[in-house]
């Protein structure tokens, strides 16, 4: 039997066991030790947030695991059940918070938290960057909103202070300056949102911990230009422009602005070509795959200056998806327009699709890279990083699975993808373009400093790993792998495209990787380092189209 009690306190069943809704840490009343229920993300959550208001921890309690948990005791059901009394405190920090509840229920004495609802305001809260990671901040955007407030409260004023035909003609002024200031905007600078990938003129951080991004140091300063991409803006003149597409691989979270491989590879560029002016556009974005380049070649392109030559480093997010690990299982065509670009025409409230407000957050950005250039908008640590890699870590070999699904579908419209990506790239006024393999950590022999390094290739979306812990294991991954990998080789063999290869380039080491596939400032040094030796040959000299001899890497061999 449970009791349950409303925010303001009121009995709404009668029993033994108390169970009280949480919308914040406050409704958790004195400072006595409490049980998380919950040792996946949610209970990640709470933990910290438990922590955040000095709350002592007792233990984690998980249904089945026992043992430990990060600093934390780790206690199956019937452990905790053990020693549980009428003072007993628990939070239900988990998505399966009724089931867990009714388990709880008449089993002890004690008062039970149910988090989900402060969980749910946090996740809301939190949810755009998710992403690790998705939706750049719309910091500016209220102030629209905050003018037709301020307004609002002067016409009430107004109403003792002016007739109402004052009144009147002054809303029909101000609603006419708003209108003819909106047309003037338009005219001036085209439609009020194009298509972004990220937010222009962003300033967030993504600070690296030795713990979570080990082999990466800095400051973790995210930057994007007036076209939304993770680089400084262009010089009036470049010599040469170079876009540069990919998911996290090629954004490079937590890897300083100047450290990441793509402005290292401005620089290494600049110096091999003796031209100062060399500009690379960085169009990454965490879990973009080739059907999202090919949205990004549709939509986006057209709008930027014309490059010089593309670069795409893909395959490991085609994996993921193909093995339906990360996404969520309805990717319609609105949510990955979504997934890949911030902001596009449509998007957002009507306030947010003014071409007057695009216009103040893109002055407003301008003035505060200027003036203050060390002002940040968030800051976004790697927390989930220890959680992810606990969760795959302490996973029973029997949810390890070996053997990866039939691939040959995806394999077939990775295959697909990459032909129209060529195609597109050569009917865009024959830009050239260069494919790029993905280096990964994964490999059949890896040691055991190299596997505590891992925390993706979970089965299902990313918000199930903890707490499902099934998980396909790095030999695995390794052969869905190569096999990617491969069809780029032969696509470029077939269609005479350059490809630096990467993944036979990259040594697979922690030295290079701070987890499965991302980038240390070593590996980003490394990286950039390749890919400039072999394109600065084709930036060189005018550009005559593709190659007519065979196009793959010479020096990719294992």
């Amino acid at each position: 039997m449970l009791r349950s009690v409303g925010r303001d306190g009121s009995a709404l069943l009668s029993a033994a066991t108390t169970v009280v809704d949480v919308h914040w840490v406050t409704d958790i009343p004195g400072r006595e030790p409490v049980h998380v229920y919950g040792a996946g993300q949610g209970g990640a959550v709470m933990l910290r947030e438990l922590a955040a208001a000095g709350i002592p921890i007792a233990g984690v309690v998980d249904t089945e695991r026992s043992g430990r948990l990060g600093e934390h005791r780790l206690l199956c059901l019937e452990e905790f059940l053990a020693e549980a009394d009428d003072r007993t405190r628990v939070v239900v920090a988990s998505q399966f918070h009724t089931e867990i509840v009714a388990r709880l229920s008449g089993r002890f004495g004690g008062t039970v938290f149910n988090a989900h609802p402060l969980i749910q305001r946090i996740a809301s809260q939190e949810e755009a960057l998710a992403d690790a990671a998705r939706r750049a901040p719309k910091a500016a955007t209220h102030r629209p909103a905050l003018l037709a407030g301020l307004l609002c409260v002067g016409l009430a004023a107004g109403e003792v202070l002016l007739p109402i035909e004052q009144l009147t003609y002054l809303l029909m002024v101000s609603a006419l300056v708003v209108v003819g200031a909106e047309m003037l905007v338009r005219l001036l600078c085209g439609t009020p949102q194009g298509f972004f990938i990220w937010r222009p003129y962003l300033s967030v951080r993504f600070p690296p911990d030795e713990k979570a991004t080990p082999g990466v140091h800095g400051s973790g300063r995210f930057l994007t230009n007036r076209y939304g991409m993770r680089s400084a803006d262009p010089p009036r003149r470049p010599s040469r422009t170079v876009y540069v597409l990919g998911g996290s691989t090629v954004a490079d979270y937590y890897l300083d602005q100047d450290r990441a491989w793509v402005q290292r590879l401005e620089a290494k560029l600049r110096q091999r070509l003796d031209s100062p002016t060399v500009w690379t556009g960085n169009l990454g974005r965490p879990a973009n795959f080739t059907d999202n380049h090919l949205l990004v070649f549709k939509h986006l392109l057209p709008e930027l200056p014309k490059p010089d030559l593309i670069v795409i480093l893909a395959g490991v997010n085609d994996l993921q998806f193909a093995l339906g690990s990360s996404y969520p299982r309805d990717m319609s065509e609105r949510t990955m327009l979504e997934w890949t670009f911030s902001e596009m025409p449509g998007k957002g409230n009507l306030a947010e699709r003014l071409a007057l407000t695009a216009f103040c957050v893109r002055v407003q950005g301008w003035l505060s890279r200027r003036f203050t250039p060390d002002a940040v908008e968030g800051v976004y640590p790697p927390n989930g990083f220890t959680m992810w890699r606990n969760a795959r870590r302490t996973a029973p070999p029997d949810r390890m699975v070996d053997r990866l699904p039939d691939l040959a579908g995806s394999l077939a419209r990775y295959r697909g993808n990459l032909l129209r990506l060529i195609d597109a790239s050569r009917k865009a006024a024959g830009i050239p373009i260069v494919l790029l393999t993905q280096p990964v950590l994964w490999s059949a022999d890896m040691t055991p400093e190299e596997e505590a390094l891992l925390y993706a290739g979970g089965v299902g979306p990313n918000d199930e790993w903890v707490d499902v812990q099934r998980y396909y294991t790095a030999a695995a991954l390794t052969d869905g792998m190569d096999q990617f990998n491969e069809v780029m080789r032969d696509v470029c063999r077939q269609r005479a495209v350059h490809c630096v290869d990467l993944a036979a380039l990259v040594p697979k080491s922690g030295r290079y990787f701070y987890d499965d596939m991302h980038f240390s400032d070593a590996g980003a040094d490394l990286v950039a380092d390749l890919v400039a030796s072999r394109i600065a040959p084709l930036l060189a000299e005018p550009m005559k189209g593709p190659p007519a001899s065979h196009p793959v890497d010479a020096g990719a061999t294992r």
